[in-house]
């Protein structure tokens, strides 16, 4: 049995479903402004258990390549792939965002959702996207995005919870882009909405993945106890005007 990871991701892991900000508009939106179409070749960079390459393999009937550096998430994706029938148009390896196991310009276009700020080394893992992306191809990220000088509480919240160094703020993220070769970049800058997102997320996992999810985190909280509860101290609860800071942004642009 693997061992469980008391981390963001690995208790996502656990449960069978990873979220990111905007849920299923913001992915929307991410394959409009990449025109994602059924030609396209897509790479799905931190996919999580596989429900964007899913997701976009059922709209739009396109080739999907995801890859995440945990092997349980690839191991949840390939289930699920099997389970929707899309197993035919998507695949699923085990990869490391700063060096992606694939040849220059392989793909029409790399997304990838909530994951570049978990990255140690962003300059490089967005040189990578570009490097297997074709020319005149397209990369599409969503990210966590401050959007001015924010409270201590309010970043730790962050920060701290996640496991991230730091929260850059709207401009810091455009100028990692363009510094790395991204061209023609295009930053749409959304505020969530809990109410909303809760919604939307309902609708992107799915009630019965939810459904199962649930017994999945008390059985795990049981059997973990502890370490369970190490966790949820090192949890940083956000404050309720944690959205006049923050947003989640999308930023999209050509090789």
């Amino acid at each position: 049995m693997a061992k469980v990871e008391f981390t963001y991701f690995g208790i996502q892991a656990e449960m069978g479903f990873t979220k990111h900000g905007g849920s299923l508009a913001s992915t929307d939106e991410l394959a409009r402004l990449c025109r994602i179409n059924k030609d396209s070749k897509v790479l799905d960079v931190g996919c999580g258990v596989g429900m964007t390459p899913i997701y976009l393999a059922k709209k739009f009937g396109c080739q999907v390549v995801g890859v995440d550096i945990s092997p349980k998430m690839i191991e949840q994706s390939k289930k699920k792939a099997v389970d929707a029938g899309v197993d035919d148009k998507v695949s699923f390896r085990v990869a490391n965002a700063e060096k992606l196991p694939f040849k220059n310009g392989e793909f029409d276009v790399v997304i990838c959702e909530s994951v570049l700020i978990f990255v140690k080394n962003r300059k490089k893992a967005i040189k990578e996207f570009l490097r297997v992306t074709k020319k005149g191809g397209y990369i599409g990220c969503n990210e966590e995005t401050l959007l001015k000088p924010a409270p201590k509480n309010v970043v730790e919240s962050f920060t701290v919870s996640l496991g991230i160094s730091d929260l850059p703020s709207k401009d810091e993220w455009t100028k990692l882009f363009k510094s790395s070769g991204v061209k023609d970049l295009v930053v749409k800058v959304y505020k969530p909405n809990a109410l909303r997102e809760g919604f939307r997320e309902l609708k992107r996992i799915g009630f019965l993945n939810v459904i199962v999810g649930i017994p999945r985190m008390i059985w795990l909280t049981i059997t973990h106890f502890k370490e369970m509860l190490g966790y949820m101290k090192s949890v940083k609860k956000p404050p309720l005007n944690v959205f006049k800071y923050v947003r989640y942004g999308l930023y999209v642009g050509k090789k």
